[in-house]
């Protein structure tokens, strides 16, 4: 039977005096000591299990856009003229919404399911975000899996493609895309930041057409002067937002730093994947070795007794 090698000189003090950290210590080098074998193959396995993620996982590349809020003195004069008639602009379905909110409704649209999901269609990008499951030279997916659905498509790209910072200080927006193509990275972040500004600009346009065409009909409904006037108004504010729209390309974000092919990867990072395992290893070979050793006292005590 296997014998624990224990040094004579690591006992409990049976004085009940308070036991030194040392003592500790020594008890654990001893466990390790009777145990080397199974230590150092727990450590070997968790530090090599590490080593084998770290060496095959696959490099991930930030491609980084810096954008402003595009916000004129214009659109905030036209901002101005239609909050100027609240609760009739309210009535009308006509925005008031200020420009820190105006961008957090812009960001919101960003993230959305349905901007991604868009632009994942016009681009054609499922094979792309599921190569695994894509048969390249079939041009089909592999008949052995699952299609991934739209949905997962979307969620996939926004949890784990899209990366979007704001700094509260300056205003300024920072939109990133991580992949493994670090030119598709910058490609995807680029188009991306373009379509938001097309899709913002015919919304808003759109909005601004049907806005103009219920006042027109209400215009009739009027014979107040001051009423027919504040329509009026509001018929020109919602003319200048289309106006502003069609003339501004980046109508929502001003690009002030587009995306270039980056060259240095975000992650894995090897080393401290290499180190963490490691370090998980030593803590679980030792928690390994000292219940290794309390169970053969014990087992060892019930025997005595016996």
């Amino acid at each position: 039977m296997e014998q624990p090698v224990v040094d004579q000189n690591i006992k409990l003090s049976e004085s009940g005096e308070s036991v030194s950290p040392l003592y500790y210590l020594q008890v654990l080098l001893s466990a390790v000591r009777s145990r080397l074998i199974l230590f150092f193959s727990i450590l070997t396995i968790t530090t090599g299990a590490a080593t084998f993620y770290a060496v095959t996982a696959p490099a991930v590349y930030r491609a980084e856009t810096q954008l402003a809020p595009a916000g004129s003195d214009d659109s905030a004069g036209v901002a101005s003229l239609v909050s100027q008639f609240g609760n009739l602009s309210s009535l009308m379905g006509l925005s008031t919404v200020g420009k820190g909110g105006e961008v957090e409704q812009h960001l919101a649209v960003l993230k959305s399911r349905k901007f991604i999901g868009e632009y994942i269609k016009e681009n054609g990008l499922m094979p792309i975000l599921f190569s695994e499951e894509w048969n390249e030279s079939g041009g089909r997916w592999k008949s052995d899996i699952k299609v991934p659905t739209a949905w997962k498509a979307s969620e996939t790209f926004r949890k784990n493609v899209l990366v979007v910072a704001a700094d509260k200080k300056t205003g300024l927006l920072t939109i990133a895309i991580d992949w493994t193509d670090p030119a598709l990275a910058a490609d995807w972040a680029n188009s991306l930041i373009k379509r938001l500004n097309e899709y913002l600009r015919a919304d808003a346009i759109a909005e601004a057409e049907r806005s103009i065409d219920y006042l027109r009909s209400e215009l009739p409904k009027t014979s107040v002067v001051e009423m027919q006037q504040a329509i009026y108004r509001l018929i020109e504010a919602q003319t200048k937002i289309i106006m502003l729209a069609n003339a501004r390309e980046q109508f929502a974000f001003k690009v002030l730093d587009p995306a270039n092919v980056p060259e240095k990867k975000i992650k894995p990072r090897r080393k401290l994947i290499v180190i963490t395992g490691f370090v998980f290893g030593m803590l679980v070979a030792f928690l390994t070795v000292q219940l290794a050793e309390l169970m053969f006292r014990t087992k060892s005590a019930g025997n005595i007794k016996l």
